[in-house]
């Protein structure tokens, strides 16, 4: 298999996991909006405000992870142009 090929076939696996953590930033984001609007609204208890604390960590945390591969997939892009 050539280098291109390589790196063609790592690209397309890499944009699959980045899709993937875009959809887990999109759920969690639902679930603490959700969560911020049931305590508004005197559904559930002001603790789960704590829930939605650790959800915005847990989304920080995936940011900072699929911010990475976003740069690991521009450099295998610049690695495309060059090869």
């Amino acid at each position: 298999m050539s280098k291109i090929d390589e790196l063609k076939e790592k690209k397309t696996d890499l944009r699959e996991v980045f899709k993937a953590l875009l959809y887990v930033v999109l759920g969690l984001f639902t679930g603490i909006i959700t969560i911020v609007y049931q305590v508004l609204a005197n559904k559930v208890p002001a603790s789960m405000i704590l829930l939605g604390g650790i959800g915005l960590v847990v989304v920080f945390l995936v940011a900072i992870y699929t911010l990475k591969l976003w740069f690991t997939m521009q450099k295998i892009n610049k690695d495309m142009k060059d090869v």
